[in-house]
């Protein structure tokens, strides 16, 4: 309405206007569409593993950013692990073999920067009777369930 009276600014303006208008709306309609989801849940109660089973069911899978991450998370994991296991360990006056008590705390001194090499001496730490044990008592101390 009245369109022609109105100088070259304002059709502008009010083309713009318009358009603003337009996408509002549709991003309402795609809103209500929309459903949000507020997981709550203790430490380690499974809210991540259930996001991440729902991205897998909704077909979107998982980037290499989200498999980068998830290779951090993991290191970090066994790198406190260990420490607090060993921790453990030499609070209690327990020990290793002198050979493995050397290799496992160099690779609690690389801490989360772990390589392919220190794999072995994780796998000796664990098969060791002393570690089993200890692992049976993490009542008594906190070491994440998956650390096993």
């Amino acid at each position: 309405m009245f369109l022609c009276c109105l100088d070259a600014v304002a059709r502008e303006q009010r083309y713009l206007n318009n358009e603003i208008e337009k996408q509002l709306k549709k991003e309402k309609r795609e809103g209500q569409r929309e459903y949000k989801l507020l997981l709550l849940g203790t430490g380690e109660s499974g809210k991540t593993t259930f996001m991440k089973q729902m991205k897998i069911i909704s077909g979107k899978g998982f980037t290499q950013d989200d498999y980068k991450l998830s290779r951090e998370i993991v290191r970090d994991n066994i790198a406190d692990s260990l420490f607090k296991l060993h921790k453990y360990l030499k609070s209690h006056q327990m020990s290793l073999s002198s050979q493995l008590e050397t290799a496992i705390e160099e690779v609690i001194k690389a801490g989360v920067d772990l390589r392919s090499f220190h794999v072995e001496t994780i796998r000796d730490y664990w098969a060791d009777s002393v570690v089993q044990q200890i692992f049976q008592k993490r009542g008594t101390f906190h070491v994440l369930d998956s650390f096993k």
